[in-house]
Parts: C-alpha cells; sequence; structure tokens
C-alpha cells in the first residue's frame, strides 16, 4: 500500500487543479520561500480530517480557500483528494485504489467523499484507524512539529507511541462505552424517580378500590326502587300534561273566532287607507299642475320684460353704427390725397439722385491718376531701407544673446559655486549621520536583549496559566455532571407533574379537557393540589388533612359542576368532586373557641391559614381547612382536643389525627420525594438549583474564558514581542543597510566635487572666446548703421513729392466726400417717401374693411329689429294662456282638499274599532301561552324523569314500565332513596377508576423494574467492557513502549555516530495515563534531557526516535515538511541514508530546502509561483534524468 495521487484545486495558493503522482521510494518537493511548498502538507493533513484552522495557519476554516490575488478573483470552494493503492487490501475497504476527497465552501457547507460516494468524517477516521495514517498520525509531520514532539509534555508524547500501539481504536471504543455509561446512569435516575413516585401511589389505590365495591352494592339497590319512583312520576305527570292541552284547544279556538273579525276590520280599515291614498295621490299631483302653471306664467312675464330690453338695444346699437359708418368715409377721402402728393415727390428725389452719382464718378476717376506716378520709386527705397534694417536687427539679436549668454555664464558659475558649496555641505551632514546611526546601533543592541528575557520571562507565564486552566476544565466537568443530573430529575418531575400522576382518572380526565378547551369546563379552576402553596413544615400535616380533597376540584358555579359530572358521565371516565364557589359555605371555628385553642403550646395554627391561595378561592380552602387545627405533636393535639371538648379534627405536623370524637389515627408513613402537594414546590426548588447551576457554569465559563483569554493575550504578548524582535532585527538590517548606503553616498559627493571644479576652470575660458566675438559684431554693426541713414535721406525726397500730390488729393477728397453725403441724403429720402407711400397703402385697406364691416352689422341689426316686432304677439298669447290654467288648477285644488279630509275622520273612526279587537285577541292570546307555558313545564319535568331514566340508568320509558314494578308505597320508597343517596354521599370522593388504575399503574410499575433491571445489567457490562479494554491498551501500550525504546537506542547510536538515549515512563504503574520523558547522550556529552540539546540535536533525536517507531509499526507513506532544516552536513548524510534504507518499506514524501536531501530522491516535484498568489507545479525523474545523463556521457566518449 503507498500513497498514489494527491489531487488539489482551489486549496489556499494552488488556485487551479494540480495533481501530484507519487511513487514508492522518496518524493522531494522543492521551491523558493513563499511558493507553497507547505500547503502540500497541509492539504494531505486537511483531507485526511484535520478539524483546526490554527493547525492549518489560519483562523477560521475558509482561510483554506483561495483568496484570490492581484490578477485572480478568489474561488467559491476548495476541494483535496488523496488516492491510495490498496491492492494489498491493507485498509478494510474491499476496492484496489481507495480515494477520500473533502470539499468546502465559502458559505461554510463541507462534504466527504470516499470513491465518490458521501460518508462521515468519522467514516474517514475509522478507515485509518491504527494504521498510522491520520491528521495526527506519526506519518505526517508538518513544518516545525519534529521539535514539538521532544518539547511538549511528556504525558502529551504519548500519541505517537499509542498510534504505534494501535490502541487508538480502543481508545475510541472506551470513549463510546463511558458515553453509553453515562447515558445509562442518567436513564438510571429518572427511572429511579418514576418508581419511587408509582409506589406512592399505589398504595392509596387499594383503599379506594374497596370503597368502589360497597359504592357499587348501594348503586344497585338504589336503581331498583328509583327507576320505580320515576315510572310512577312519568305517569301523573303525563296525565297533567293531557288536561292541560285540553284547555289549550278550547282557548285556540276563541282565538280564531276573534282573529277572523278582526282581520275583517282590518281589511276594511286597509280599503280606506287605499282610498285615502288616492285621494292625497290626486292632490299632490294638483299640487305640481299648479306649481307648473305658475311657473309658466313667470316664464311669461319674464320673455315679456326680456323682448322690451332687446328691442330698446337694437336701436341704440344702429344708432352707433351710423355714425362710425359717416367717419371712415371721411377718412378714405384724407389718405387719398395725401397718398397722391407722396408719389409726385418720389418721381423728383429720384431724377436728383441720378445726377448725384455721375458727379461722384468723376471726382474718382481724377485722383487714381495722381497717385500712380510717384507709387514706383517709393516702393523700391522702401525695399532698400528694409533690407539694411533686417541685417541690423540680426546684429542687434546676436549681440543680445552674446550678452544673454555671457550673463548666464557667470550666473551658471555662481550656481556652480553654490553647489561646490552645497557638496561640501552635504559630506559634513553625512559624516554626522553615520556617527549618530552607529549611537542607534548600540541602543539597537541593548532593546534586543531586553526582549530576549522578557520573552523566557513570558513563557514561563504561560505554563503556569495553561496549568490552571486544565484545573479548571477538570471542575467544569464535575459541574456538567451535576447540572445534567439535576436536568434528568427535573424532566422527570415535569413529566410526572404534567401528566398529573397520583390524580384520581376522573379528576385527571376533567383538568385534561379544560386544557383541551371543553368549553362547558371554561370556568374549572384546578384541583385543589394544584391551587394551594405549603411550606414544607406543613406539607405532611396538611396533605392528611385534605385526605381526598387535595383532588377536590374547585369551580366557579353549579353549572360548571353539573356539565363536569355530565362529562364524565357521557365519556365513563369515573367519577369526581366538585367545589362551586357560588354556593360552598366556608366553615370556621367560633371566635371563642379560637382563643381558648390559640394560647396552647402545641399550637400552630388554623390549617386554611398555613397554605397560601388566590383569594378567589378563599371559600373553598375555607370549606375543607377552615375548621382544622395543626397542632405541634400527638400529646399537645389530644390536650387542644380535651380543651376543645373533641368537637374539632386535629392534625400534627408528623401526620397523626385526632378527629372528632375522640379517636385517633397515625403510625408511620412512607417518606415521598415527591408527593401531589409537593411537587410544584420541588418543580421550584428543582428549577432554582439549575438556575443556580447554570449560573455557577456560565461563572465557570467566565472563568474559563477569562483564563483563556488571559492566556491568549499572554500568546499575543509572546507574538507581539516576536514581532517586536522581527521588527527589530530588520531595523538593524535596515541600519547596516544605511551604513553602507552612507558610504556609498559618500564617494559620490567626493566624485561631485571633483566634477564642480573641473566646470568652473571651463567657464574661464568661455568668457574670453565671448568677449572676441562681441568686437567682431559691433564692428558690422556700425557699417550697416551708415548705409541706412543714406537711404532715409533719399526717401525723404520722395515723401515730400508725395506731400505736395497729396495736397490737392485732399481737396478732390473733400469735394468727394460732400458729394457722397448728397447722394446718401437722397438715398434715404428716396426710402422715406416709399414707406409713407406703403403706410397709407395699409391704412387705405383697413378703413375699407372697417366700413364693409359696420355696414353688415347695420344689416343685421335692421333683420332683428323686424324679427322682435313678429314674436311681440306670440309672447303676449302665453301668458294669458298661462293665467287662466292656473286659476283652473287652483279650484280643483280646493276640491280634492275637502274630500282628502272626509277620508281622514272615517279612517280613525275604524282604527278605533281595531284596537279594541286586538286587545281582547291579546287577553285570550295570555291565557292561552300560561296554559302553554303549564303544559310545557310539565313536559320538561317529564322529559327530565326519562331523561334520568336515559341517562343513569339507560332505560327507555317502555322497558322500564316492563322490567320494573310500580312501587305500593311511593312515600316510602321515596325515603328509602333519599337513605341509600345519603350513604353513598357518606363514602366521599369514590373512584370508580380505581381498580383499572391500579391494574395501569401496576403494570407501568413492572415495567420500569424490568427496565431498571436491563440498565443495571448494561451498564455493569459496559463496566467490563471498560476493564478489558484498559487491560488490552495497557498490554498493548507496554509492548510497544518496550520495542520502541529498543529501537530507540540502536537508532540513536547510528544517526548520533555513537552516544546514547533512553526513553522513561513517568508512572510506571499507570500504563494508561503515564508520560514519557526522553533522555539522550550525544557523544562527548553527558546524559541529560532533551530540552539541554542544542536545535540540530533535538531535531535529529526527534528524526531517530520517529525512524524506531517506523521501525516497529511501518506506515504506508511519511510526510516530512523540511525536518532537515536544523541538520548539518553529516547529520544530513546519515538523515538521508536511513531515509533511503526505509523507502523500501515507506513511501517518503519530504518538502526540502536541502541539495543532500534533493539528491537521495527518486522524483523531484517543484513548486513555483510564476503567477503572483498562484503555485504551479514542474516534476523531474530523478532516475531518468541519471540514466539520460549516463547516456549522453557514453555517447560523448565514443565520439571522443
Amino acid at each position: 500500500m503507498y500513497l498514489k495521487r494527491l489531487e488539489m484545486s482551489g486549496f489556499k495558493s494552488f488556485a487551479n487543479r494540480t495533481e501530484f503522482k507519487f511513487v514508492p521510494g522518496i518524493t522531494a518537493i522543492v521551491g523558493p520561500n513563499g511558493s507553497g511548498k507547505s500547503n502540500v502538507t497541509d492539504g494531505i493533513r486537511w483531507v485526511l480530517g484535520e478539524q483546526s484552522a490554527r493547525s492549518l495557519r489560519g483562523a477560521k476554516m475558509e482561510d483554506v480557500i483561495f483568496a484570490g490575488s492581484s490578477d485572480r478573483k478568489p474561488v467559491g470552494f476548495c476541494e483535496v483528494s488523496i488516492t491510495f493503492d490498496n491492492s494489498e487490501q491493507r485498509l478494510a475497504y474491499d476496492y484496489p485504489e481507495i480515494t477520500v476527497t473533502r470539499r468546502v465552501y465559502r458559505s461554510g457547507e463541507s462534504e466527504y467523499l470516499l470513491n465518490k460516494q458521501p460518508c462521515r468524517l468519522k467514516d474517514i477516521n475509522e478507515l485509518f484507524m491504527d494504521t498510522g495514517i491520520g491528521k495526527e498520525a506519526y506519518s505526517v509531520i508538518s513544518q516545525g512539529k519534529i521539535d514539538d514532539i521532544l518539547s511538549t509534555k511528556s504525558e502529551d508524547r504519548r500519541a505517537i507511541f499509542e498510534e504505534a500501539a494501535g490502541i487508538v481504536k480502543y481508545k475510541t471504543r472506551k470513549k463510546d462505552a463511558q458515553k453509553k455509561l453515562e447515558m445509562t446512569e442518567q436513564n438510571l435516575t429518572r427511572i429511579h424517580d418514576l418508581i419511587h413516585e408509582l409506589e406512592q401511589q399505589i398504595e392509596p389505590l387499594t383503599e379506594q378500590a374497596k370503597v368502589a365495591e360497597q359504592y357499587k352494592d348501594w348503586k344497585s339497590e338504589l336503581k331498583n326502587h328509583e327507576i320505580g319512583l320515576y315510572i310512577y312520576k312519568i305517569q301523573q305527570l303525563r296525565q297533567d300534561w293531557e288536561k292541560s292541552k285540553s284547555e289549550v284547544a278550547a282557548l285556540s279556538d276563541r282565538q280564531m273566532s276573534s282573529a277572523a273579525e278582526l282581520a275583517q276590520k282590518e281589511a276594511l280599515l286597509a280599503e280606506l287607507k287605499e282610498k285615502l291614498h288616492q285621494t292625497e295621490q290626486a292632490w299632490e299631483n294638483q299640487q305640481a299642475d299648479l306649481l307648473a302653471a305658475s311657473e309658466a306664467m313667470e316664464r311669461a312675464e319674464a320673455s315679456q320684460r326680456v323682448f322690451a330690453e332687446r328691442v330698446i338695444s337694437q336701436k341704440q346699437t344702429k344708432e352707433h353704427v351710423s355714425v362710425q359708418l359717416k367717419q371712415l368715409n371721411d377718412d378714405l377721402d384724407e389718405i387719398a390725397q395725401e397718398r397722391e402728393q407722396l408719389r409726385s415727390q418720389l418721381v423728383t428725389k429720384q431724377t436728383e439722385y441720378t445726377q448725384a452719382q455721375q458727379k461722384l464718378q468723376e471726382i474718382t476717376e481724377k485722383l487714381e491718376k495722381q497717385t500712380e506716378a510717384t507709387d514706383e520709386v517709393d516702393d523700391q527705397l522702401r525695399h532698400d531701407i528694409q533690407t539694411l534694417e533686417n541685417r541690423q536687427s540680426v546684429l542687434e539679436n546676436e549681440l543680445h544673446h552674446l550678452f544673454a549668454q555671457k550673463k548666464m555664464d557667470e550666473g551658471l558659475k555662481a550656481k556652480q559655486d553654490q553647489e561646490l558649496e552645497r557638496w561640501r555641505e552635504k559630506k559634513y551632514v553625512l559624516q554626522v549621520k553615520k556617527d549618530e546611526l552607529e549611537q542607534q546601533l548600540t541602543t539597537l543592541e541593548e532593546e534586543r536583549k531586553r526582549l530576549r528575557e522578557l520573552e523566557q520571562k513570558l513563557r514561563d507565564q504561560l505554563q503556569e496559566h495553561l496549568t490552571e486552566e486544565q484545573q479548571l476544565r477538570q471542575e467544569g466537568d464535575l459541574l456538567q455532571k451535576k447540572l445534567t443530573q439535576l436536568q434528568s430529575r427535573y424532566e422527570s418531575l415535569k413529566e410526572i407533574q404534567e401528566s398529573r400522576e397520583g390524580f384520581f382518572y376522573g379528576v385527571k380526565e376533567i383538568l385534561r379537557a379544560r386544557d383541551q378547551g371543553e368549553s362547558s369546563l371554561s370556568l374549572v379552576y384546578g384541583a385543589v393540589a394544584e391551587l394551594i402553596e405549603v411550606e414544607p413544615r406543613f406539607e405532611q400535616a396538611i396533605e392528611i388533612a385534605l385526605g381526598a380533597g387535595l383532588q377536590h376540584i374547585i369551580v366557579a358555579n353549579e353549572d360548571t359542576g353539573r356539565a363536569g359530572i355530565q362529562y364524565l358521565k357521557r365519556n365513563r371516565l369515573g367519577r369526581a368532586t366538585f367545589l362551586p364557589l357560588d354556593v360552598i359555605q366556608a366553615r370556621t371555628i367560633p371566635r371563642a373557641e379560637f382563643e381558648k385553642a390559640s394560647t396552647h403550646p402545641a399550637w400552630v395554627g388554623i390549617a386554611a391559614d398555613l397554605v397560601r391561595y388566590d383569594p378567589s378561592v378563599q371559600a373553598a380552602i375555607y370549606n375543607l381547612l377552615g375548621n382544622i387545627i395543626i397542632a405541634e405533636n400527638l400529646t399537645g393535639a389530644q390536650q387542644l382536643a380535651s380543651r376543645l371538648r373533641y368537637r374539632y379534627r386535629i392534625v400534627t405536623l408528623e401526620g397523626d389525627v385526632v378527629n372528632p370524637g375522640g379517636s385517633m389515627a397515625g403510625g408511620s408513613q412512607q417518606k415521598s420525594k415527591s408527593n401531589i402537594l409537593s411537587r410544584s414546590r420541588q418543580l421550584v426548588e428543582l428549577e432554582s438549583e439549575l438556575q443556580q447551576g447554570k449560573k455557577r457554569m456560565s461563572a465557570w465559563k467566565e472563568r474559563l474564558q477569562s483564563k483563556e483569554q488571559f492566556v491568549l493575550q499572554i500568546r499575543q504578548q509572546m507574538n507581539d514581542n516576536q514581532l517586536e524582535k522581527e521588527k527589530q532585527n530588520e531595523q538593524h538590517r535596515e541600519f547596516l543597510a544605511k551604513q553602507r548606503e552612507y558610504q556609498l553616498e559618500q564617494n559620490h559627493i567626493t566624485e561631485r566635487l571633483q566634477q564642480l571644479i573641473h566646470q568652473q576652470q571651463q567657464s574661464v575660458a568661455q568668457q574670453i572666446n565671448y568677449e572676441n566675438k562681441r568686437s567682431e559684431l559691433e564692428k558690422e554693426y556700425a557699417a550697416n548703421e551708415e548705409a541706412l541713414q543714406e537711404r532715409s535721406q533719399q526717401l525723404s525726397k520722395i515723401e515730400q513729392q508725395q506731400s505736395e500730390i497729396a495736397s490737392a488729393k485732399e481737396e478732390f477728397q473733400v469735394e468727394l466726400v460732400d458729394a457722397k453725403v448728397y447722394v446718401a441724403e437722397l438715398r434715404q429720402e428716396l426710402e422715406h417717401h416709399q414707406q409713407g407711400i406703403e403706410r397709407l397703402e395699409r391704412n387705405w385697406q383697413r378703413t375699407l374693411e372697417q366700413r364693409r364691416a359696420s355696414e353688415s352689422q347695420l344689416q343685421e341689426t335692421e333683420q332683428i329689429t323686424l324679427e322682435l316686432s313678429e314674436q311681440r304677439d306670440q309672447i303676449d298669447q302665453e301668458f294669458q294662456a298661462a293665467q287662466q290654467k292656473k286659476q283652473q288648477v287652483s279650484d280643483r285644488v280646493q276640491e280634492i282638499r275637502q274630500s282628502r279630509e272626509a277620508q281622514l275622520k272615517e279612517r280613525e273612526e275604524q282604527e278605533y274599532v281595531v284596537r279594541q279587537l286586538e286587545r281582547q285577541l291579546k287577553k285570550e292570546q295570555d291565557l292561552s301561552h300560561q296554559q302553554e307555558v303549564r303544559m310545557n313545564r310539565l313536559d320538561v319535568e317529564l322529559n327530565h324523569c326519562l331523561q334520568k331514566l336515559a341517562e343513569e340508568y339507560e332505560l327507555s320509558y317502555e322497558r322500564a314500565a316492563r322490567e320494573y314494578p310500580i312501587p305500593e308505597e311511593p312515600n316510602k320508597v321515596e325515603r328509602l332513596v333519599r337513605s341509600l343517596k345519603q350513604r353513598i354521599a357518606a363514602l366521599g370522593e369514590v373512584n370508580l377508576g380505581a381498580i383499572e388504575e391500579y391494574s395501569r399503574l401496576q403494570e407501568r410499575f413492572d415495567f420500569l423494574q424490568t427496565q431498571e433491571k436491563d440498565l443495571l445489567e448494561a451498564k455493569q457490562r459496559l463496566y467490563d467492557m471498560i476493564t478489558q479494554i484498559e487491560q488490552e491498551m495497557g498490554v498493548r501500550f507496554s509492548e510497544a513502549f518496550t520495542s520502541i525504546r529498543a529501537e530507540f537506542q540502536e537508532v540513536f547510536v547510528q544517526m548520533f555516530g555513537g552516544g546514547q538515549a533512553d526513553l522513561r515512563l513517568t508512572e510506571p504503574e499507570k500504563l494508561l495515563e503515564t508520560g514519557i520523558e526522553i533522555v539522550a547522550q550525544p557523544p562527548g556529552k553527558r546524559l541529560q534531557n532533551l530540552s539541554l540539546l542544542s536545535g540540530g540535536e533535538r531535531a535529529l533525536a526527534a528524526i531517530a526516535l520517529l525512524f524506531a517507531v517506523l521501525r516497529i509499526k511501518p506506515v504506508p507513506f511519511c510526510v516530512l515538511d523540511e525536518v532537515d532544516a536544523a541538520l548539518d552536513e553529516v547529520n544530513l548524510s546519515r538523515f538521508t541514508r536511513y531515509m533511503q534504507e526505509f523507502s523500501h518499506h515507506t513511501q517518503f514524501i519530504i518538502i526540502t530546502h536541502r541539495k543532500r536531501t534533493m539528491e537521495g530522491a527518486d522524483v523531484l516535484y517543484g513548486i513555483t509561483m510564476q503567477e503572483s498568489g498562484v503555485s504551479s507545479l514542474v516534476s523531474v525523474q530523478m532516475e531518468a534524468l541519471v540514466a539520460s545523463e549516463k547516456q549522453a556521457a557514453v555517447t560523448r566518449e565514443t565520439q571522443a
């Protein structure tokens, strides 16, 4: 069996799916720091079930998922699969190849797969148990863990030995057995509580069953006599009912006659009402017609008024339009005259404008001929002057540039002087910084020494607090065990309380029905035992005082009590006693006798005063306990009874009773842990104890959390101290780097100073060149200046001639301007006249339109006036017709009003007759109702007797009459029935379901005893199994330790080349708990504990122990993460040699930086980060590489 393949996808830095193929032998994984080599080890431990994110160098399990890089986004899940070759069937799984897969998602979900089938972590752990493979097994040694084998406490070092001894599965079985044992203890506690409670309930059921038998006998005798009485009463009630029925029939006939006469009169009255209604309807119609006629007349009058107003309006409009039309005709005449005048003026102005344009053209031609003569000479002179001026400008620019360059060189020289001075200052400052840096290095070294001392102090504190934390955890285990026992007892008692065990069957069913919402039982308050609270001191006395009254049910009224009894009868659920608060009477002791008794030393109090209850049930409590006295002891109770002449019941605190009349009851009574009365109190007490236990547990958790926090703080301080050390180391390296930097800067400053001195020398030579060039330029500038003056004089003569010509041009120019002004004035006048003509044309058109509109309006006015004259006659006729119709309607309304008044009087007379008849009918109906009520009462009584027969005895009247005789002396039989009922009532509460309840409880009691026996047997079997497991573990551990010890002694000598080493048990008599100490004596040293060895010696000793274990129990593969980091070359050669020897039996995967280890490997895997943050894989087959190199060497020799 060997590790065949490892696949990782999205795990830490392996963002892409990466596959490692392993072969038997040695596989080395190499790569630079930070490339992700150790992630391979973490992946193997993780897929094998590692649950600690801290062990995987993370804060939470989601940290193992690739978190992204600068170029990649994070992934949503990671997956690792590990494949084993199982062809030898070393794993108990019938497959030649086994693949274990683990996935985790960012949402927190995770899953395990075994050959691609979902499974549990437990399945994987069991598969690899005692094979040396697992997250904590010695087959995977993570980075930095090789030293932990020797550095941890001796007790913690057992794990590697237990794995080698093969007792891990036994430890797992032992833990499972201990968990089962703990559950068995809890179940036994509950069983004991239930059995004890049932024992208290079975005892009183025997007495209740005897009372139930007596009750059945008397009930049977009562049945025979009471049924005969019911038959006698039914016959009497039936005769009375028949008599009432005949009287009701006679009254019904009289009612029918009166009702017929009343109906006739009501029909006549309805006819009169209908006629009156028709008359009123006609009157309302005439009123509406009268209103319509009045409105028509008013409308005609309004039309006349409107007509007159319209005639006046039309006359005014006609006059206004006539005046307006005359005014528009006058305006048209004026516009026509003005338009003719403007047209004649426009023709005159156009002629003048043409003449002015011709004169302007003549003046312009004369000016152009005079200016053409002098232009050519002037242009040539100006060109020569421009050329000379340009050259003069060039010379001036060169002189100016030369001057500027000289000035710039002078400034540059000044800057060079300043820079030279600045560099000299830099050199001085740099020397000061070097001195300061030397001082800082001295201070830093002292601080590093202080941090090393602080680290040792923190390590000591951490060890001390870890010990205290272990003690706290042991204390918490004890608290948790006690809290579990309390919780179990509380749940058991609560279950008894909720099921109301110990209550009579009928009481229990009534309370259950009330709780389930039975409407008829909504006013049931509860059993007395549920409604009172008693101090523990008085519980026994109150329980004896109440007796069966503990289970009496308090209800609000008699109706609720009857409903409860009917419910029990209907469902055959037994019996119960009810205490209705609306009729129950309190019983008390007279004041005089109370004062006489309360002075006695044995007096405790009235029983009702010693209990707590809701004030609403006070009457029921005092009815039960108001006349019962509680005394200290039996002697005191007898003295109190004598003082009160044995008239009251007295109960002692121990439960002894002195009854009225002097009889006594008492004796021993079995103590009950949870009787009916004390259950509520015990539940409260247990709940309080549970709360206190939880508070203590919470306080313990806070203390543990505080201790863990303190340990965490110390670890944090150690981490901070380590970070500070690293920071100071980094600072030390920075200071050394600065030293080198300062030296380089000093060299640079020296070179720069030399450069500046050379530049100053070059600047002096350039100054001399500038002076020579400036002299040549000034000479050429003077020659150009003379030529420029000569050309300027010639140009002055030409300009004088041009001045004379310009004077003549000015005269023409003035004349030309005057002509242009005159032309412009003429053009403006022409435009003004044209605009005036256009304005008059628009006014002409607008006036014509207004005149046409006025003429049209005048015609319309004349037409409207004509139409109004025609309408006037029609409006007058309509007014006269409306006036005549209104008079006719008024006369008709008066006639209808008189007829309506006569009909109203007749209706009132008829209504009086109907009311008289209704009174007579009502009187007859009352008499009939009285007889019906009597008949119904008789019917109810008859039904009640029949219902009594049906409900109490399940008999019909006919069957009862056939089977039971009618008593000859009903009164005597009735007295006998009352006597039997009194004797039955004297029995008190009778539990008819006692026998059935007793049978049920006894059956449960037997069942629980059987369960108790089975649990005790199971408990003993678990103890035996744990003992056998511990014995087997001890034997295996002892054998494995002896073998490993011998191998370690031999391997140590071979690895170190001498010396000696040994393994010792700290407590040999306790093989299952003993720690293991390792002592070693390297060559040339004395025997000492490994903690005193150097780092390389400790690492080599740990490797020796690992190889010793592998000799005893080889594992299929072994993963080693940089275990060779602390070894020197000699020890590294020994380690490599040993690993090669073991590679025939164990497959090695080693992560290393050492060249010699790489040389000993069969396969090399390289881990790189070609992409930032993403690990990638490169593999090399060393054997193939060596073979190819040999072949290449042979080829080269052959060619040579």
